[in-house]
């Protein structure tokens, strides 16, 4: 079907990939009943739109991810014109691929984006690479490719930090506005009004002494 539709590896793997994981995603929703339960559809859409949905989500992503096998997909691509070794792949980097589709957390994006485009050209490139040079090139290739996904899982650790920091710092926020928001409004007003009445105090004074 992929290929009827004219669609490139990566868009291709993205599609098949995404496509299972949602299915999964959606026979263990809990509102989910073949014929009188939500819509596949509501369902997917509701993980977007309502925040107490999404820990669901993550947590069936992440167990998604962990009980993923990579080598039954590359069969699966292979038994269909050898689709995964057309691109460049064996069972090593494409396993490896897939790693990489994860941990950019891609099955959030839709198939058509600009992130799933891109993507894809870079894996290209990496290819492109790997067939260039001696088995010692390619072993280095991917070595550096597994310090460089390290140093990118790190920060994306460092990024986490920080919103949670920043998560911690708004509810601090807010507690302190629910409890003296009202006494701050009364402050303010307060203010005004002897703003006013020094105003006012200033005016009687000075048309007193005219």
């Amino acid at each position: 079907m992929g290929l009827f539709f004219c669609l490139d590896f990566y868009t291709l793997l993205h599609w098949v990939l995404k496509s299972d994981f949602e299915e999964y995603l959606v026979k263990g929703d809990e509102r989910f009943s073949p014929g009188t339960g939500q819509s596949h559809f509501n369902i997917i859409i509701s993980y977007n739109e309502d925040q107490g949905w999404q820990n669901y989500f993550n947590d069936t992503l992440d167990t998604y991810r962990q009980q993923f096998n990579p080598g039954a997909l590359f069969d699966l691509f292979e038994a269909h014109w050898h689709l995964a070794k057309t691109a460049g792949y064996n069972r090593q980097n494409f396993t490896t691929l897939i790693e990489d589709l994860f941990m950019e957390n891609l099955l959030c994006y839709p198939t058509d984006s600009e992130k799933i485009k891109n993507f894809g050209e870079y894996q290209k490139k990496l290819i492109e690479q790997a067939q260039i040079g001696t088995l010692e090139d390619h072993d280095t290739l991917w070595r550096d490719r597994c310090v460089w996904q390290t140093l990118l899982d790190e920060l994306d650790n460092v990024y986490i930090d920080i919103e949670n920091t920043r998560l911690k710092n708004a509810e601090v926020d807010q507690a302190y506005l629910r409890r003296f928001g009202p006494a701050i409004i009364q402050q303010m007003e307060l203010q005004t009004e002897i703003k006013l009445l020094e105003m006012r105090l200033f005016y009687l004074r000075k048309n007193r002494y005219q």
